[in-house]
């Protein structure tokens, strides 16, 4: 998890460490869950599996 003030301050790090790694960043903003960070790949991939799943209905 990570504060938006933090991803703000170090947002290319952020970034680097997402794509090399393919983990999410979590984002908080007043100590909420806020947003989800994740590489390009695994977007593909997570829009992949839904049109797939979405098929099969």
């Amino acid at each position: 998890m990570v504060p938006i003030i933090r991803l703000q301050k170090e947002l290319t790090q952020t970034v680097r460490e997402l794509s090399d790694s393919g983990k999410a960043a979590y984002i908080l903003k007043n100590n909420n869950m806020e947003a989800v960070l994740l590489s390009y790949d695994e977007y593909e991939y997570l829009k992949t599996l839904k049109k797939y799943l979405n098929n099969l209905k």
